[in-house]
């Protein structure tokens, strides 16, 4: 009864057998018995009833539906690959091989997630062996399949392609899988490829890969700050709430950032521009901050390891060339002031090891490099360098650890050494979030420039803003 309402051409029928299937227990014998029918069905009939093998699961259909997933209306391949893929039918792993190279638009994507998600060790242990395929394209899959996590614990499997592959595509699409998962045990062999790369596309996504180790391996010292005293509220005078406690727990978890927000703290002053300032010691220095509302505090941005700086230092003093540019790259990925030491060092070089080091250390992540950042736009005869520091020096203004007048005073400096409406403009809307006088003064002085004159005044309202009834 089931094989006729199969067959027949009665809509009704044809789905409530395919429900009938799906809760047949009747194992392996019944679904040899169904997989007879897939042939002779029309292409849509076919989609339907392969999702329905797909179900039962076992490898009795498996002979019928790979004949289907071989040739075909499109969509019925692609059904064919996924019902194989639930089913965990082994022999059609070279044909999704093939497909995941050859194919194209859905079913070259099917191919290649029903390799990724093959069910049990034979689907592992086919994509492990293509790695040792004559045919490049094959290798090439099988890094970049490793690569979205279709293998568990694949570096050292990748790390071989990058040392011993012949074909660079291989070699860069294992460099670029690298990115994903490798640690701290592949950046000795990275730093290596690195160094000894003969293409600069090679050299680039071995310093990609080192880039991201960096990213993952970056830490935040917690236990080196302590809150001394924090509160939110309508600063300086109207309601706040002593937060110390609070923030204290925070810092203690590891968060280095907090967002100054009601969500955070509570809602200590209904309708007013709330600030947080918070009293801390970090490495035993005493410092002050201030934020507005729903603008975030940094305590400390975290930073690589000594070991992964003192790796990279010691790759700068063997590269040579290109290289030697990749390396002062990764060093300013670092954000460890150890290698910001050696980068101000290669600065006072030559060439394009000088204009890499310096255009890196305009892109530094954390204020140390505030002091070398406005000297810079003092005193840099290269305007390109000149603009990047100032750019910097903007960003990192917000995160200083110097006080708020010193902080205007370095506004000012900026302003002075402008080259520009643009970059006045920018230095403009970092001083619009300094709440001081001092600030308000500063940026009503721009508005008898006409280039910047409505910037000027939207930041000396925002300002005024802040200030409350001291701005009058």
């Amino acid at each position: 009864l089931l094989l006729a309402a199969f067959r027949g051409a009665d809509a009704g029928q044809f789905d409530a057998a395919l429900r009938t299937a799906r809760e047949l227990e009747a194992g392996e014998k019944a679904t040899s018995g169904l997989a007879e029918v897939l042939p002779a069905l029309p292409p849509a009939r076919k989609v339907r009833f392969l999702q329905m093998l797909g179900h039962r699961g076992g490898g009795a259909a498996g002979p019928a539906a790979l004949a289907e997933a071989r040739e075909g209306p499109p969509e019925v391949r692609v059904a064919a690959l996924r019902a194989l893929t639930r089913m965990g039918y082994s022999p059609a792993l070279a044909l999704m091989a093939g497909l995941a190279v050859s194919g194209d638009g859905t079913l070259l994507k099917t191919a290649r997630d029903s390799l990724s998600y093959f069910p049990g060790p034979d689907g592992d242990a086919f994509l492990s062996a293509l790695l040792d395929s004559g045919d490049a394209a094959s290798r090439r899959l099988a890094v970049e399949l490793m690569g979205q996590g279709a293998l568990d614990n694949t570096n050292e499997l990748l790390m071989r392609a990058v040392k011993t592959d012949e074909d660079a595509g291989v070699r860069i699409a294992a460099l670029k899988s690298l990115a994903n998962a490798a640690g701290d045990a592949q950046l000795p062999g990275l730093l290596s490829h690195l160094l000894g790369a003969a293409a600069q596309s090679e050299r680039r996504a071995a310093e990609q890969a080192l880039r991201a180790i960096c990213a993952r391996e970056k830490r935040a010292p917690s236990g080196d700050v302590v809150i001394e005293e924090a509160v939110y509220g309508d600063l300086p005078d109207g309601s706040a709430i002593n937060v110390t406690k609070k923030l204290a727990s925070i810092v203690k978890s590891g968060i280095m950032s907090v967002k100054a927000s009601n969500g955070n703290f509570g809602d200590a002053a209904p309708g007013a521009r709330k600030q947080l300032r918070v009293a801390y010691r970090y490495n035993g220095a005493s410092f002050t901050k201030t934020v507005l509302e729903n603008e975030t505090l940094v305590f400390t941005a975290a930073s690589a390891s000594a070991a992964v700086v003192d790796a990279f230092s010691a790759a700068l003093g063997k590269a040579e060339g290109d290289a030697k540019l990749s390396v002062l790259r990764l060093l300013g990925a670092t954000g460890n002031p150890r290698a910001l030491d050696t980068l101000r060092a290669a600065a006072r070089g030559e060439g394009a090891v000088k204009e890499t080091a310096l255009r890196t250390l305009c892109s530094w992540p954390t204020p140390h490099a505030l002091p070398a950042l406005l000297e810079l736009v003092k005193t840099s005869p290269d305007r390109t360098i000149q603009v990047l520091a100032l750019r910097g020096a903007v960003r990192l203004l917000p995160r200083s650890e110097a006080g708020m007048l010193e902080r205007i005073e370095n506004y000012a400096l900026l302003l002075d050494h402008a080259g520009g409406a643009d970059q006045k403009r920018l230095v403009l809307s970092g001083l619009a979030g300094v709440p001081h006088r001092r600030a308000l003064e500063l940026a009503r002085s721009q508005m008898g420039v006409e280039s910047v004159k409505a910037e000027a005044a939207q930041a000396a309202a925002a300002i005024t803003k802040m200030l409350k009834k001291s701005a009058q």
